[in-house]
């Protein structure tokens, strides 16, 4: 992202650490009324848990068991509205699919999906609005009486290497709710390849903004942010090995974008071109295991 910072005479040369904080500072020098602390806290009632939960029936009773947490970011609210006067209000939510599917069990088996106010330290039922197959990310809503603002989403094809960028999300669960972590982006637009379709054959390859960014299991969903609480991507994935470091992955705010306002919201088929011919891997660069975040 660039900065036309004219009077501190650097211009638009914003492409290092150095020059991004400084270019803060003179914002805020010039423009006593920027509110960068505000600007962070933006998103922060917007990033929730989600909670994907087997439901165990018996003869005599019916219990929900904590399969998998992770995290969710509002993106979109709607007023419910009795005789013209708003009573409640319903939130959509982005997260990742393996949060809220799994994709290996056994087709028998009931899930209920439950969204975590921390702050208020309650569950509320969610409903699955969709998920795409090939990309991790998926929808959920719930409704809530609670007034919260929805984050703002960013442009991430102006993502340059070096900015700096925060994780929001639940890090090993709801002992750390809203947990914050600060980093830069390492590469605007890296692609992994993934199996999608369990035949142990990866088959799809996915653009991902790779950071140096602090993430752990139960971060999976949550937002990786600007300095301006500006939603970026959305966080899925590390790499983990004994000689690798801060490899973390995020869904382009972009891609999310185009997926969820034209497929998943309206319920349309996900449709990808295919080309007639078969990828073979050709070198292996380093061991390394891909962990969900």
């Amino acid at each position: 992202m660039a900065y036309d910072c004219k009077s501190c005479g650097i211009g638009r040369l914003l492409d290092s650490l150095t020059h991004q904080l400084q270019c803060s500072l003179c914002l805020l020098r010039q423009f006593g009324t920027v509110d960068c602390k505000e600007d962070r806290r933006r998103g922060d009632d917007a990033v929730i848990g989600v909670t994907r939960k087997e439901v165990m029936k018996t003869d005599f009773s019916i219990s929900e068991v904590d399969i998998a947490l992770g995290s969710g970011v509002i993106y979109k609210r709607e007023e419910i509205k009795s005789n013209g006067i708003v009573t409640n209000y319903r939130y959509y939510v982005l997260t990742n699919r393996h949060v809220i599917v799994d994709k290996n069990a056994d087709s028998d088996l009931e899930y209920s999906i439950y969204v975590y106010m921390g702050k208020e330290d309650i569950e509320i039922k969610a409903n699955i609005v969709g998920y795409d197959e090939k990309v991790d990310i998926a929808v959920v809503t719930f409704e809530y009486s609670k007034y919260i603002q929805p984050v703002d989403i960013a442009d991430s094809s102006e993502l340059e290497r070096g900015d700096l960028v925060i994780a929001m999300g639940n890090p090993y669960g709801y002992d750390y709710y809203g947990s914050a972590t600060f980093g830069i982006v390492s590469g605007e637009n890296r692609y992994l390849s993934s199996d999608t379709d369990g035949d142990d054959i990866d088959d799809f390859f996915s653009s991902f903004i790779q950071h140096d960014v602090a993430i752990n299991p139960g971060n999976s969903g949550g937002g990786l942010f600007n300095i301006y609480g500006e939603l970026l991507g959305i966080n899925t994935l590390k790499l983990v090995s004994n000689g690798i470091e801060g490899m973390g992955f995020a869904i382009p705010s972009n891609v999310v974008k185009l997926l969820v306002n034209e497929y998943i919201e309206p319920g349309r088929e996900i449709k990808r071109a295919k080309l007639g011919v078969l990828g073979i891997e050709v070198r292996s660069l380093t061991d390394y295991s891909i962990e969900s975040s």
